[in-house]
């Protein structure tokens, strides 16, 4: 897979300078006796442009040369009050450096204006790391907007599917949402629990690994399906799904689990450096995080860049069009993620429902046979080949 890049906010992410901004803002509203609740403030003042959060202050629309004024007034307070103090957030370095000689692309998409980017830049040290600064003075349209974000994935030439945003507001988990990047958050200005719309939530960036990264590339959201890559946590439910008999009818490569260990094998396997070729989603219901089967890939070929497609599900969500659903964008991320031609699938020759499901997902059946043995007794099952021109 082509490298991801990683788009950082500034203010709230790169420096934890949010009781400064704070702090400026009230000092400023307290000038023009104006009074904000915490709320709106970060509703509509945290992560956003100065233009718009001076224009809801004022309730009005603001000149350019106000905006200006305004904004400068109130960006050199921060600046005042933040500079005995400034320094990268924790662990924050450490970071960088690790994605530095991983030759990840990193950029700054910052709804501060060039005046502060060059005071954070000139009091960390940290230019040198990032290809591409954006900031709101190269854009018309603040966060909630994904203008910036658009603009900054394409001035380093990523699709946005390719992009990975870290932010602390909300404006800011909007935006990249909107732009259809990925988004860490971090906690340094909102609590864990109003940060639920990022895929992944951290504290600190000591928590954040380039495999974790990865990982967040991989989830799938569908209109009624999540797909997130298996971890430890699934273990029980892994012994449920993998211990039923109806499940576990076809799949003639294994016996019926027995012990929580033999999940933990599974999910080993899957999670191991070793089999980075491999992937395993667990399938939820979205509106309820309920559980219902897993999909994935596994032997992957490079001399004839094939790989082969597993999945199931619970019986008890047969018939609801949920693998289709699940396989889908499954198969398409597939295609791109492994840069392979042709997608297999082996089928045991009882199975129908498995046979028309690949089939209504455009696999052909190439005429070949393959047997698959187990407690003695051999079973025989259809191979289905996808091409991958055909996607």
């Amino acid at each position: 897979m082509t490298k991801f890049a990683i788009i950082f906010d500034m203010d709230g992410v790169i420096v934890n300078n949010s009781e400064y901004h704070e702090k400026a803002w009230n000092v400023f509203c307290n000038k023009y006796e104006i009074e904000l609740i915490e709320d709106e403030k970060k509703q509509h003042i945290f992560g956003t442009t100065n233009k718009t959060a001076l224009e809801y202050i004022f309730k009005r629309e603001l000149t350019t040369e106000e905006v200006i004024m305004y904004g400068d007034e109130k960006e050199e307070l921060y600046r005042q009050l933040y500079q005995p103090h400034i320094k990268l957030a924790n662990n924050l370095k450490e970071f960088l450096d690790t994605l530095k000689d991983s030759k990840i692309t990193l950029a700054i998409a910052t709804s501060a204006d060039n005046d502060n980017v060059e005071f954070v830049m000139e009091n960390t040290g940290i230019r040198e790391y990032f290809s591409e600064i954006v900031n709101s003075d190269q854009i018309v349209k603040g966060k909630p907007d994904p203008e910036i974000y658009l603009e900054t994935a394409k001035r380093i030439n990523k699709e946005t599917k390719e992009c990975i945003v870290i932010e602390d507001s909300l404006a800011g988990i909007e935006a990249g949402k909107k732009a259809g990047m990925k988004v860490i958050a971090i906690t340094s200005t909102h609590k864990r629990e109003e940060l639920n719309e990022a895929d992944l939530i951290i504290d600190d960036f000591s928590e954040l690994t380039i495999d974790i990264i990865s990982s967040i590339l991989k989830k799938i959201e569908t209109k009624r399906l999540m797909l997130t890559p298996i971890s430890m946590d699934d273990k029980e439910f892994i012994l449920q799904q993998f211990s039923d008999k109806i499940v576990t009818k076809y799949l003639y490569d294994q016996s019926p689990f027995t012990t929580i260990d033999e999940a933990i094998e599974l999910i080993r396997f899957y999670n191991h450096p070793s089999q980075k070729e491999c992937n395993r989603w667990i399938i939820s219901i979205k509106q309820t995080g309920e559980k219902i089967g897993t999909c994935g890939f596994h032997c992957l070929d490079r001399a004839t860049q094939t790989i082969e497609a597993g999945y199931d599900l619970y019986p008890t969500y047969w018939g609801n069009g949920y693998m289709q659903e699940a396989l889908v964008p499954a198969v398409e991320f597939a295609r791109e993620y492994y840069r392979i031609n042709k997608i297999e699938a082996h089928i045991s020759v009882d199975n129908l429902a498995s046979c028309k499901l690949v089939e209504r997902l455009g696999f052909k059946m190439n005429g070949e046979t393959k047997i698959y043995t187990l407690n003695g007794v051999d079973y025989i099952h259809y191979v289905y080949i996808l091409s991958c021109a055909q996607i």
